[in-house]
């Protein structure tokens, strides 16, 4: 997914193989990202990063002419491919198998815990609002091949607007992770989410 975006940051020293740099750079961007899960945006500064990471701010620099590109690559990394789409032949069970990995996610994986900071850092920088973008892409795309495939057997009718059924089904776990707090593994959630996104809708 990360090779989808288009980049202009740190092209000379980020395409060294020396190992050295690749050690270097390694460990500044995980060290930005602790920062990022402990402080949240608003508080990391390339003297915050040197300092939590021991390198200097001249080598920080070197790297990422601005903290906005150290920003973009920490948060880069995590992002990887969507989710494989099961398809046991019954639509409703592989949408409840791929949000269930949504939810796992959301509770566990490091992208997840830098989110929020994330979305604010991406109203003022178009490259990370392109990023954040990719990402719920991402997020998106495996339930939307799982509608498409039941479209195409026939278990859903054709007519039906699947943008809107992924909408309700992960619009709704995104909301309960980022505002409400309430606990995304509440028995029966995505159930109740998926029979209402759906009720009426399958053939």
């Amino acid at each position: 997914m990360i090779d989808k975006i288009s980049r202009t940051r740190g092209d000379d020293p980020s395409n060294s193989t020396n190992p050295q740099v690749k050690r270097t750079k390694a460990h500044i961007l995980d060290s930005t990202r602790k920062l990022l899960i402990k402080k949240g945006y608003r508080n990391i500064t390339v003297d915050a990063v040197s300092v939590f990471s021991g390198s200097s701010r001249s080598t920080i620099y070197r790297y990422w002419p601005k903290i906005e590109d150290l920003l973009f690559d920490a948060f880069a990394e995590l992002v990887g491919e969507p989710f494989e789409s099961p398809d046991t032949g019954d639509f409703k069970q592989d949408l409840m198998s791929i949000n269930q990995l949504y939810v796992d996610s959301l509770q566990h994986a490091s992208w997840a815990k830098i989110l929020p900071s994330f979305i604010e850092v991406s109203q003022n920088d178009e490259h990370c609002a392109e990023l954040l973008e990719l990402l719920v892409e991402n997020l998106r795309s495996s339930s939307l091949s799982i509608l498409r495939n039941a479209q195409h057997t026939g278990q859903l009718s054709k007519d039906e607007n699947i943008e809107w059924i992924v909408d309700v089904i992960s619009g709704s776990l995104a909301y309960r992770f980022l505002l409400s707090k309430k606990p995304l593994n509440e028995k029966g959630y995505i159930e109740y989410l998926i029979d209402a996104a759906i009720k009426g809708k399958s053939v």
